[in-house]
């Protein structure tokens, strides 16, 4: 029990930190290095934070790269490269995103608004 504990903090502090848009590539590592660590503890502590907050987090940033590099880098409504986003289809895997890529699309910006019911200006 003492060595998930350990490893699941050592999770939290690598990941759930801010993190610059683009740095460090690696979902699969991410999800590799997950192996004895509380899930459900992670997953807590996700959904506890400002969503804001969440999208700056590394854990974040390296799922959202991982969605948009199997998406070629292209919205998958549209086909543009530009002003490319994540969009959730539920947030039922809100906090084990990086084992349930598939609720995620790469979007455009425009494409994402529309997504949300949000009309451009």
């Amino acid at each position: 029990m003492e060595a998930t504990v350990k490893k699941t903090e050592e999770f939290i502090d690598k990941y759930l930190v801010d993190a610059p848009i683009g740095k460090g590539y690696g979902c699969f590592k991410m999800v590799r290095e997950s192996c004895g660590v509380d899930k459900n503890r992670i997953a807590n502590l996700i959904r506890r934070m400002p969503y804001e907050e969440y999208l700056h987090t590394r854990y974040w940033q390296l799922v959202s790269q991982q969605v948009k590099s199997d998406a070629g880098f292209r919205c998958e409504k549209c086909g543009t490269r530009w002003g490319l986003a994540v969009h959730h289809e539920s947030y039922r895997w809100l906090g084990f995103d990086m084992y349930h890529v598939h609720d995620l699309r790469c979007l455009c910006r425009r494409c994402h608004e529309e997504e949300h019911g949000i009309k451009a200006s």
